[in-house]
């Protein structure tokens, strides 16, 4: 089915309030709690004497811009008029970001740039696992300067496979997840095994190691041990700035890595140095 406006989906007077003809921002009323489960939507919750709120405006309008005409509907909910919506989303501050579609909620954490909304709106409305056709697909991935993503490269019918999707579906919020057919890596990488799990970060690729087999005879466990401790650990590129949406996830490497050597690079920002200081 191709995508419609918003006007086409929703009457104006029941979803949306007057005025917004210029924006692509649809503004929200109590008539959300009925109608949220027909599209995908990507919402903004605010009160209008926010600070916060009122600098992320721009952006939010930028944001909408970027995803009009997808399947992701972006929108924005005045708490102060629409406490029911604010209740019914267990809102606790200005502004909250949230991705909802159906009875699936994931509030954003990261910092508030276009980009990095975009990224996750996008990360959530795909499958946790996104497969690549071909080995041109993954070539134009690898094109994008400082675009960090994990690729599983072989067969599925491995507990490998079940233990990578579970972990994209807990990290999709911050990070892409790739799979690919092994044949379809041979023309451009050697595979350490098959199948393979790796990352793809800093100009280079580097795979995970399975256990081996007497360590899987004597812990069934290892191999959902070590691929947690693989993926968390290579999350961030070496030099990575320390921002306010980072830092939550910084420190779960930190905390969660001591067995292994965190050694990336740490840049902290003026702002968050400020921050910090007072």
């Amino acid at each position: 089915m191709p995508f419609k406006t918003e006007w086409e989906i929703f009457p104006k007077r029941d979803i949306l309030q007057c005025g917004v003809a210029v924006s692509k921002v649809l503004e929200l009323s109590d008539r959300f709690l009925e109608l949220r489960g027909e599209s995908t939507w990507l919402v903004m919750f605010y009160a209008p004497w926010c600070g916060h709120c009122k600098k992320l405006e721009p952006i939010w309008n930028h944001v909408a811009h970027a995803l009009y005409g997808s399947e992701i509907r972006v929108g924005r909910v005045d708490c102060t008029r629409f406490t029911a919506v604010a209740t019914e989303f267990m809102v606790k501050g200005f502004p909250t970001i949230m991705f909802i579609q159906g009875d699936t909620r994931h509030s954003f954490t990261g910092d508030r740039t276009k980009d990095d909304i975009i990224g996750f709106a996008v990360r959530m409305a795909a499958p946790p696992v996104q497969h690549l056709a071909n080995h041109h697909e993954l070539q134009a991935l690898t094109e994008h300067p400082g675009h960090l993503f994990f690729l599983y490269a072989g067969t599925q019918d491995t507990v490998l496979w079940d233990l990578y999707k579970n972990y994209a579906e807990e990290m999709r919020a911050f990070h892409y997840f790739y799979s690919i057919g092994a044949d379809c890596m041979a023309e451009n990488f050697n595979l350490e095994s098959n199948p393979a799990v790796m990352v793809f970060k800093d100009d280079m690729h580097i795979f995970y190691t399975m256990p081996e087999e007497w360590e899987v005879a004597e812990n069934q466990t290892v191999i959902n041990e070590t691929l947690g401790e693989w993926l968390n650990h290579e999350r961030f590129v070496t030099f990575t700035k320390i921002t306010h949406g980072n830092l939550g996830q910084l420190w779960k490497v930190c905390i969660l890595g001591s067995t292994t050597s965190t050694n990336f690079v740490l840049i902290v920002s003026n702002m968050l140095h400020h921050h910090l200081a007072h």
